[in-house]
């Protein structure tokens, strides 16, 4: 069984977690907090749900300071 929900956690952002109907929305949420030149300014996680257990688990963990660029999903658009 495929996961189905997606929460972005930004601590410095009201709500502190949100949540998404796909990876891709969580994945922009986090992309649009990541300064280009000073990176994150506090960490930040994409959570998973688990259909078996019904709870949400890490997917990604973006530590204070990594640059867009750093980002797993990331990649620089080419003209």
């Amino acid at each position: 069984m495929k996961p189905s929900a997606w929460t972005s956690v930004i601590k410095y952002r009201r709500p502190a977690t949100k949540a998404h109907t796909s990876l891709g929305y969580a994945k922009a949420a986090v992309t649009h907090r990541v300064h280009d030149s000073r990176g994150v300014a506090e960490d930040m996680s994409i959570q998973e749900l688990n259909p078996a257990s019904g709870n949400f688990e890490p997917l990604f963990i973006i530590p204070k300071g990594t640059l867009k660029s750093q980002l797993p999903w990331y990649r620089k658009e080419t003209p």
